[in-house]
């Protein structure tokens, strides 16, 4: 197996993703830059320039055409996966007022519309080609940092540590059901492969299994000892996987 050391950040690296057909890597960093590399040779493409505090999130879209960066300046930025050209500003602040920091983000399946969480509990839905706001989701009460989209992108997820998660029509906006039973605040979020289930993590050191359609509570997964941050469903859909941090 090939490996190699990219070196080109002046502050630590936080948050990394690779392309969907593996040829590149994104990096963001507290040094306010994001990078983009080239995976078979190490070598640096672009340089992402243009926030002034440190990179929070680095992702790309699922058809590998655009990069997103979030930062702790309370905007996202939309650059071509390409040519490293910024394409759109997601300005977090200005529309959210105060504690305006995006927590969470995705891509929709087919890369149109983004989702972003929020530090100010309400998260927003954003047209990829023009940077548009389309939605701002009401409903939660408290910051919202983990979100996800159903396969067929015509539900949103949000989980916040208001102790809920909510599930949103992509194309309204409106709120659609919330799942209450959590105790702690919801860290983390996922949807089946197929979409008919849901996966929360929480605070409250359980992960539970939602029916997406109904929001009926399925099963509460116990046996962590400290807060579960991340969860995940196998591709086939019969195995979750929950995590927690080890102190």
């Amino acid at each position: 197996m090939q490996h190699f050391t990219v070196v080109g950040h002046t502050d630590k690296v936080t948050s990394v993703a690779f392309s969907p057909d593996g040829k590149t890597l994104l990096t963001g960093s507290a040094d306010t830059t994001a990078i983009l590399w080239d995976t078979q040779s190490g070598a640096l493409l672009h340089i992402l320039q243009g926030h002034t505090n440190a990179v929070s999130h680095v992702a790309f879209s699922p058809d590998g055409k655009k990069l997103l960066m979030t930062s702790d300046d309370g905007t996202a930025k939309l650059w071509d996966a390409q040519t490293g050209a910024l394409l759109a500003t997601l300005n977090g602040n200005a529309l959210n007022g105060s504690n305006g920091v995006m927590d969470g983000v995705a891509f929709s399946p087919d890369s149109k519309i983004l989702l972003t969480g929020s530090g100010n509990h309400a998260p927003k839905l954003w047209n990829t080609q023009t940077g548009a706001l389309l939605h701002t989701l009401q409903g939660h009460t408290e910051w919202v940092g983990s979100v996800a989209f159903s396969p067929d992108g015509k539900t949103a997820l949000t989980g916040s540590y208001d102790h809920t998660a909510i599930l949103w029509d992509t194309h309204t906006g409106l709120l659609l059901r919330t799942l209450q039973s959590h105790t702690d605040a919801v860290r983390s979020v996922a949807f089946s492969p197929d979409g008919k289930l849901v996966l929360t993590g929480s605070a409250d050191r359980t992960a539970k299994l939602w029916d997406t359609q109904t929001g009926a509570l399925l099963h509460t997964l116990q046996g962590h000892s400290d807060a579960v941050y991340s969860v995940a469903f196998s591709p086939d859909g019969r195995t979750v996987l929950t995590l927690h941090l080890q102190p």
